[in-house]
């Protein structure tokens, strides 16, 4: 088992030893005297401490060679022993009972310490005589009686309040420049952008003239040079002009050498359609590194150019397909807008939802491009206005309490909002007018301090007739029921409402 040894000094009385075993915190505790100078023990002394290590759950022992120190340890029961190997080999003795030794001490009288104290324990206290003391006894069961008067009964008033309809008319102007609500009948116009996309398929309605075939023809080549010119195929000659038409060799050739020697080269238009069929005279101008030492003509007209009409979608094509499909996406957004979170709407303004932008906007084929059909998809953002019903709560509300008799609250689940006729708008300034008629019940408002301040201490009859002037119905409740008067605390009263009744 631990064992926790304390080196008592020649300057340790009980006090320090006391507080050294408090710090010791061990089950078993060894005193282990000093081997030179006395420390001076009392019986008492040696007592306070057995009780100090009983107090901490700890058992004592002691070290020491000292005759009157070991002749005290013998009378109360502690182990002495004369070395700390021994103490720690050996078992210890239980110290005897300290209220044993404190009577043995006592009827000795040695030690005059502890007798003062154990007198002064036992000394009686009640000094009263007894006719004061019956007085002291009578006057405590007046307090109690007292005190069950003031706390135990407890009252409960149960209370119909008074309602009355509350009701006004009510002129809504809105616009988009007010931007909050006030007593004057103005109301913000909100607006919230909307999304929606579609496409439209319809019959192209546009001409447009499809080059098949190619010009042909032939040009004549003149030599400038005394020397031989190779005119290879592929050759471009072209007219001259504003706008210009290119033709090609399709026959590679060879121009004599000698000038003014001729020869004819049969050409093709580079592009088919009716462009190609110039006439004669027209092609004077050569392409390429041998424009310099010949020049060219045709003599005769080139023909055989074709081109075909064919439907198209054309720009009023698209224009009438745009004005038709944004009407459609029109009628779209309200329907839109109702599938979200309504619950704030009070009244669709439908004239005044406005496109706001077109996001993408696609043409298939492109204006001009062949094509039997063409499609139009586009998407766009519409602003949907409309008046918010926190709005119109909101100012039916302030416009009921400028009008509503003192001592009175409104019930804000009793609000009507009834609209009256069809709304008045102006699409040009976006202006809105709309006639409300607002309904609400008032409750009376209950001051319950002020009540209890008026029936505290009442009896229950006088209590009941002063309350029902004031309300509808009254109800007094009262335990225990033997007491006819309300509580004198008016913590003791609990004011209610009667929620059925009101």
């Amino acid at each position: 088992m631990k064992t926790h040894v304390i080196s008592v000094e020649n300057h340790d009385d009980y006090i320090s030893i006391n507080d050294k075993i408090i710090w010791a915190k061990s089950p078993r505790i060894l005193l282990v005297w000093p081997d030179h100078g006395r420390v001076r023990m009392l019986m008492s002394d040696l007592i306070l401490i057995i009780r100090k290590a009983e107090s901490v759950g700890s058992q004592i022992a002691v070290v020491c060679d000292e005759s009157d120190i070991v002749d005290l340890c013998k009378q109360v029961n502690v182990s002495v022993f004369s070395s700390i190997p021994e103490a720690q080999k050996h078992a210890w003795r239980r110290p005897k009972k300290t209220r044993r030794l404190i009577r043995r001490s006592l009827a000795s009288g040695n030690d005059t310490r502890l007798t003062e104290l154990e007198k002064l324990k036992q000394k009686d206290i009640w000094l009263l005589p007894n006719w004061l003391r019956i007085f002291v006894f009578l006057l405590s069961l007046i307090s109690v009686f007292s005190l069950i008067a003031l706390f135990i009964p407890s009252a409960e008033i149960i209370l119909e309040p008074k309602t009355i309809p509350q009701q006004i008319n009510i002129s809504i102007w809105a616009n988009p420049n007010v931007q909050t609500v006030n007593l004057s009948g103005a109301v913000p116009i909100k607006k919230i952008p909307i999304v929606v996309q579609g496409s439209i398929i319809q019959k192209s309605t546009g001409v447009e003239r499809v080059p098949t075939q190619f010009a042909t023809g032939i040009v004549e080549f003149r030599n400038l040079t005394n020397r031989k010119i190779e005119i290879p195929t592929g050759t471009v000659v072209r007219t001259i002009g504003d706008e210009l038409v290119r033709f090609v060799t399709t026959k590679a050739s060879s121009l004599e050498a000698g000038i003014d020697t001729k020869i004819s080269v049969p050409v093709t238009a580079i592009n088919a359609g009716a462009d190609g069929n110039v006439q004669a005279n027209q092609i004077q101008a050569i392409e390429g590194e041998i424009g310099g030492n010949v020049v060219v003509n045709n003599p005769t007209a080139l023909s055989g150019g074709v081109e075909t009409k064919v439907t198209a979608p054309s720009t009023l094509d698209y224009e009438q397909a745009r004005i038709k499909l944004l009407d459609q996406l029109n009628n779209e957004v309200k329907d839109e807008f109702l599938q979200e979170d309504q619950s704030d709407l009070f009244l669709l303004l439908d004239e005044l939802t406005k496109l706001d932008e077109v996001l993408i906007e696609k043409l298939n084929p492109e204006v001009g491009i062949p094509s039997d059909q063409f499609e139009l998809t586009m998407e766009v953002r519409y602003l949907v206005s409309y008046l918010s019903l926190t709005d119109i709560r909101s100012i039916s509300t302030q416009s009921l309490i400028t009008n509503l008799d003192s001592g009175f609250s409104l019930l804000p689940e009793t609000l009507i909002i009834q609209q009256e006729g069809t709304p008045q708008i102006n699409s040009n300034t976006e202006e809105v007018q709309v006639d409300i008629t607002v309904y609400q019940q008032a409750i009376q408002v209950i001051p319950e301090n002020e009540i209890l301040d008026q029936i505290t201490g009442q009896s229950i009859d006088s209590a009941a007739e002063n309350l029902a002037k004031k309300f509808e119905s009254v109800t007094i409740n009262i335990q225990p029921g033997f007491v006819k008067r309300l509580p004198l605390l008016a913590f003791r009263i609990k004011v209610g409402i009667d929620e059925n009744g009101s």
